[in-house]
């Protein structure tokens, strides 16, 4: 099991400095993905803020998604910025 793993396992518990753990391993790629998705640095300084708010309400979902935590983080940046690029209806 990776830090990452283990350390979403805890998040899902409560525990924010695992949480915090996650957020610095894996926020500079999200911010890389969101911007290139967006092409917006507050737009996507934003994503990745609602991303990872949304990350920790869910972390225990990742352990049934299969996916590993760095995917499974990386998909929520995705929905999220290609979602704020289609206009509301």
């Amino acid at each position: 099991m990776s830090d990452l793993t283990e350390d979403l396992g805890r998040a899902a518990h409560g525990d924010r400095r695992a949480f915090a753990r996650v957020y610095d391993s894996t926020s500079p790629c999200a911010y890389r993905l969101a911007l290139c998705i967006a092409h917006d640095r507050e737009l996507a300084q934003r994503l990745v803020v609602d991303s990872y708010c949304e990350a920790w309400r869910t972390a225990a979902e990742n352990r049934t998604s299969g996916m590993s935590v760095r995917a499974w983080l990386m998909e929520i940046v995705h929905r999220r910025a290609r979602a704020s690029l289609t206009p509301d209806p």
